[in-house]
């Protein structure tokens, strides 16, 4: 008689446990430290504050450059490089322009600046023609 009510009580618990997801008694509740996750963290902090610190010291200096004196300079640049340009000053912009529109054209937006390069390439590859010749 007690080992059927056992075996019933069991059959109960199994059958109990096959419709529901059964129990877990097992829980850990443990968080998981590192060990040196203190001495990081301060380590952070002290780097973030340094950092802060420069940050703030670069944001009250005043440049020592020029933009105006940058701008004048260019321009004297641009005038010397007209003047020993193998197409001057004219030429030169017309054929910028001539090549942003053919890139424009082809859907693929050029800016000044990448004609700038374009054409100071062009000007080494005809510099280094030149020096090949003579």
């Amino acid at each position: 008689m007690k080992i059927q009510r056992e075996n019933s009580q069991l059959q109960a618990k199994i059958s109990h446990i096959m419709m529901t997801t059964g129990r877990i008694d097992n829980k850990n509740d443990y968080e998981r430290k590192s060990l040196g996750m203190e001495k990081r963290q301060r380590e952070l902090d002290r780097i973030t504050r340094e950092n802060q610190e420069i940050l703030l010291r670069l944001n009250r200096c005043k440049s020592q450059y020029d933009v105006r004196n940058w701008h004048q300079d260019w321009l004297k640049k641009l005038t010397v490089m007209d003047a020993i340009a193998r197409y001057p000053g004219g030429k030169r912009r017309h054929q910028q322009e001539t090549a942003i529109k053919k890139s424009s054209d082809k859907g693929a937006a050029m800016d000044e600046a990448t004609a700038q390069h374009h054409y100071s390439v062009d000007n080494e590859v005809e510099s280094n023609t030149k020096m090949k010749k003579k």
